[in-house]
């Protein structure tokens, strides 16, 4: 398994209700994440452009649209 180690952003705005989700946020942010696949309410509610959260069958359906 390959992964990427992204580091910390200090003084990161507040962008997601729950503060332990913020660093996560932040990371998807700053690597240019597009989508975050996620079940979390608080991600789900921030109807954000990029990056776009949505969840699993929301992600299947937006991919089958794109053929």
């Amino acid at each position: 398994m390959s992964y990427e180690l992204i580091p910390a952003v200090d003084h990161a705005e507040k962008l997601i209700r729950d503060a332990k989700d913020q660093p996560i946020l932040n990371a998807a942010i700053v690597s240019g994440v597009d989508i975050i696949l996620t079940g979390d309410k608080d991600f789900l509610g921030l109807n954000m452009e990029y990056p776009k959260c949505m969840t699993v069958a929301q992600f299947f359906e937006y991919e089958g649209t794109k053929e």
